[in-house]
């Protein structure tokens, strides 16, 4: 963990760290396990369908943003991408990575990039297979990442069913 900050209340404090991943997001606000779908218009013009499920807990954010939920996302194009679900900003571009746990697996590295029209709130995972293929069977993912003033945060997406972005 590169930094550390104190929650704003002091009744909602953040768990230690364990050795695999960072401190846990802010807990409260209500988590979705649900699969949301919509259609997305990406870069190219094309418009391609997605499909997002909400953390569980809310990304802690120094003033003057207030704490956010995130949302981990995927698209039929085979893309990946991590959005926080308010003001503030994820931390990407070259050489930032988050950490990733499928399921009780140990915790892996994967890329953050920035997207082309240089969104804050938006970053890539990469390589996107692996988490494709534990969203589509439902497995609990689990994201350490930096966010706002290079303050590493843990997130939980745990979905209820399997993503299916073929309906």
């Amino acid at each position: 963990m590169r930094g550390s900050v104190a929650p704003k209340n002091a009744a909602e404090a953040i768990p230690a760290p364990t050795a695999d991943m960072p401190p846990t997001a802010e807990p409260g606000g209500a988590s979705n396990s649900q699969w949301s779908y919509s259609m997305l218009k990406i870069a190219s013009g094309e418009t391609e369908r997605v499909g997002c499920i909400q953390s569980q807990g809310r990304v802690f954010l120094q003033e003057p943003y207030d704490s956010a939920p995130a949302s981990l996302c995927f698209r039929a194009d085979g893309v990946a991408f991590l959005r926080l679900d308010g003001d503030g900003a994820i931390l990407s571009g070259q050489g930032d990575t988050a950490r990733v746990r499928l399921g009780d697996g140990a915790s892996k590295s994967f890329a953050l990039q920035q997207p082309g029209d240089d969104s804050l709130k938006t970053a890539f995972l990469s390589p996107a297979s692996p988490l494709f293929a534990a969203a589509k069977t439902g497995t609990t993912i689990t994201v350490a990442a930096r966010f706002g003033l290079d303050v590493e945060q843990t997130l939980t997406f745990a979905p209820d069913h399997p993503l299916n972005l073929t309906d």
